[in-house]
């Protein structure tokens, strides 16, 4: 009862207090469970138009919790991201996933993954990777043809004389096409490592993957995720949809176990039986720069990833490239079928290079392209949240957006103590008026090739004035191969495709397992 008590009594004595925010609709759950069952950014849409871009709205058992979109508080989070590691929770679900990589590391062990993770995604390296980007891309095209040619048959008659197909009424299933060729992608280009996924759906890494994304759903589902949270006794109880999960690790571990010893013995082959030097760094593949760079004799053994890291950087590298990348091209693809201008106008930028393997030179040439790109990770970011917790004993954060507090005061500045919880809703971050204009929720490639505006400059990210890779010592490295596969995917697809809706128009939500899929 006494700690129950000191729960309750717990958003009172806060810095947070004085900040506007939602009642706690349970005891126990908060306003978790309306954010999880609303639409991805719907209830932080509704929490910021009513209090305003900081606000605090209640956790688990009425903790306080942080909420903005304000730019400047994103970027002090992330700036300061060793000192808001990823709540536990997150942690532990990703770490099912990936093991203890580089996505799950934290302060030390973080920089120590990214000092070596890094040179294998430089610019240079990616570069050189962009061929088997559009070589998948190409074999993608010819299987979504083959698809579609199947199911162009008439299935009966609609109004009048015309006669409906199953290709306009059921049309292509562009999300699991998409998602075999980036597994292909990264596999190739990440281990060249081929595994055939667009040719061969029960491949079993394919298989694995899915079988470890779809896992993911029930583990993160409104109460049993609290309850798996805080209760360590549910994590033990095995349920039938850790199946697929369990056996989507065990593939992707001895996989991983083969790739790394054969790397292992590529990389001291080509040395001639000398010592590898750091700076010896070739090869087409990230795992063979990898192993490379950690076995490097002129490496401290201090900074060098142990075997059960480097193995984990596999899962990483395939979680990550695989999910994210099917998933924003899905979202890219359906967008060019909502819009036929834009659809129509990228083409024919596209149809003006005269051969079929550009170079990342040539395709970065393109400006309505990259505005393309940009306006789609914008408004459909890979992952809609970042939640951060606080190492600080006391933090003060700025706010670029002064609110109203409860008492009737202007907030300039934020307050926050050790173990107070920040949500990043990097979904609502990408939609702000404040940053993008009146039109922030309108679909407009012209936006990025107009001035740069003060607010938009206001977001520090790696790529795109716009928090979908992250910010900081946590933005994602792999962004420079993400951008460069999706724009050899649009170049190789808009020259010999062309998107429609399917006759019902069904309307598409974001629903956030970790990734946000369509």
């Amino acid at each position: 009862s006494i700690a129950f008590f000191s729960l309750y009594l717990a958003p009172r004595r806060s810095s947070l207090y004085n900040l506007q925010g939602p009642d706690h609709t349970n005891y126990f759950t908060g306003n978790f469970l309306d954010i999880l069952s609303a639409r991805t950014g719907e209830e932080h849409a509704k929490y910021r138009e009513k209090y305003g871009s900081t606000l605090r709205f209640a956790g688990i058992a009425g903790a306080p919790v942080l909420n903005s979109t304000d730019p400047k508080v994103f970027n002090h989070v992330m700036k300061e991201a060793y000192d808001y590691p990823k709540p536990g929770m997150a942690a532990r679900v990703l770490r099912i996933a990936t093991g203890d990589g580089v996505v799950t590391a934290e302060g030390e062990a973080h920089k120590r993954h990214r000092r070596i993770m890094i040179p294998s995604l430089s610019a240079q390296a990616v570069k050189s990777m962009v061929p088997i980007f559009l070589e998948e891309g190409m074999e993608l095209v010819d299987k979504m043809m083959e698809d579609a040619a199947e199911k162009d048959m008439a299935v009966g008659e609609s109004a009048g004389e015309k006669k409906a197909t199953r290709l306009e009424t059921e049309g292509v299933d562009v999300k699991d096409w998409v998602g075999r060729a980036t597994l292909d992608v990264m596999a190739l280009a990440g281990f060249d490592y081929k595994s055939d996924s667009l040719q061969n759906k029960t491949n079993e890494l394919y298989v694995a993957f899915v079988g470890l994304t779809d896992g993911f759903a029930p583990t993160l589902d409104s109460f049993k995720a609290i309850m798996w949270d805080f209760v360590p006794y549910f994590r033990t109880m095995k349920r039938r949809h850790e199946i697929p999960l369990t056996q989507g690790l065990a593939v992707s571990r001895r996989v991983g176990i083969e790739l790394m010893e054969q790397k292992k013995q590529a990389v001291l082959g080509s040395a001639s039986d000398q010592a590898v030097d750091k700076k010896d760094v070739q090869g087409r593949d990230i795992l063979s720069l990898l192993v490379r760079a950690n076995i490097a004799a002129n490496l401290p053994e201090s900074q060098k990833l142990s075997d059960e890291e480097a193995l984990a950087q596999i899962s990483n590298l395939l979680f990550a490239g695989y999910e994210t990348s099917s998933t924003v091209l899905t979202w890219m693809f359906h967008r060019l079928s909502e819009d036929k201008a834009v659809q129509d106008k990228l083409r024919e930028e596209i149809c003006q290079i005269d051969t079929d393997m550009p170079t990342l030179d040539e395709l970065n040439a393109l400006p309505y392209l990259e505005a393309f790109v940009k306006e789609s990770l914008r408004l459909d970011p890979p992952s809609p949240y970042a939640n951060r917790e606080c190492l600080k004993d006391e933090d003060f954060i700025p706010l670029a957006e002064p609110v109203i507090g409860r008492d009737g005061s202007v907030i300039n500045e934020v307050r926050i103590t050790k173990g107070t919880m920040v949500v990043l809703p990097l979904f609502n971050v990408n939609r702000s008026k404040f940053i993008y204009g009146e039109d922030a929720e309108e679909f407009r490639p012209e936006r990025w090739l107009e001035d740069v505006t003060d607010s938009l400059n206001s977001i520090e990210a790696p790529y795109g004035h716009q928090a979908s890779f992250i910010s900081g010592p946590r933005a994602c490295f792999g962004w420079r191969f993400a951008v460069a596969e999706m724009k050899a995917f649009l170049f190789v697809t808009l020259r010999r495709v062309q998107f429609e809706p399917i006759i019902s128009h069904p309307e598409y939500e974001h629903i956030t397992l970790i990734i946000s899929r369509p």
